[in-house]
């Protein structure tokens, strides 16, 4: 791949107003502060809900929102929305980022999942390429998620 591509940088925002932002991949700690803000530590176990999660590289946005009743859906920056058939009742961030060693081109993937009202897993994923291309998953990841949907 090129190397004129921007690099993809997320930033999530939760109901308390609290930011969370990874401008570059190359910064673990942001992915941590995520994961204890949205489930607790030992120390702080208080839990926080995610309003929305954007991964951006400044030309094209792709952004995971939550509603109060637990739905979530994606919109990519073609216009395109994404949600499940069936309203999601507590949906997770599913969230990877993958990188080729030999290229160090980087990917990822977003989406959301959960159980939906007949009791059934479901959510959407979009694989997100280096260039800013997506395609929608055909089977919803869930390795991918935050905390697993069992």
């Amino acid at each position: 791949m090129g190397g004129d591509q921007k690099p993809f940088g997320w930033i999530a925002l939760f109901r308390d107003g609290h930011t969370i932002e990874q401008s570059a991949a190359t910064e673990p700690s942001a992915f941590q502060s995520l994961v204890d803000y949205l489930y607790g530590t030992a120390e702080y176990p208080k839990k926080h809900y995610l309003l929305w999660f954007k991964i951006s590289n400044g030309d094209q946005d792709y952004t995971v929102s939550f509603d109060r009743d637990g739905d979530a859906y994606i919109d990519a920056p073609d216009g395109k929305c994404f949600m499940t058939e069936m309203k999601i009742r507590s949906a997770h961030l599913l969230y990877r980022m993958e990188r080729d060693r030999a290229t160090l081109d980087t990917a990822f993937y977003i989406g959301f999942g959960g159980f939906d009202t007949t009791d059934k897993i479901d959510g959407r994923c979009l694989a997100i390429a280096p260039d800013g291309s997506y395609k929608l998953m055909s089977e919803l990841p869930i390795d991918y998620a935050m905390i697993k949907i069992k």
